[in-house]
């Protein structure tokens, strides 16, 4: 749910009057509400690389710069459970460079 109101908040504005049109639009998403699905994801697996590096974006995009950052530092120390994981901290690595500047 994170990422779908992540992704669906993000869309532009000519986008959400296409999908009105073509398909009657989308439920509401917002930011907000990303975090709220994000944050309830890590109560239940608070170690999950990907979910973590989704929040980040998140916080970022919602001008929490603190937390997302700290989301970022956290993220290597997070064991690896998926294939994905090298690159999902190597995106959080990158992300993490570009942010501190």
């Amino acid at each position: 749910m994170g990422k779908w109101h992540y992704e669906v908040s993000n869309l532009s504005a000519i986008e959400k009057t296409a999908l009105k049109i073509f398909y009657g639009g989308l439920p509401k998403a917002s930011l907000k509400e990303s975090i709220a699905s994000y944050e309830k994801a890590r109560l239940f697996e608070p170690v999950f690389a990907l979910n973590n590096l989704e929040l980040a974006k998140a916080y970022y995009r919602d001008d929490q710069k603190e937390k997302a950052i700290n989301l970022l530092k956290a993220l290597p120390s997070i064991p690896h459970k998926t294939e994905d994981d090298n690159r999902i901290k190597s995106e959080g690595k990158l992300l993490l460079e570009k942010w501190r500047k």
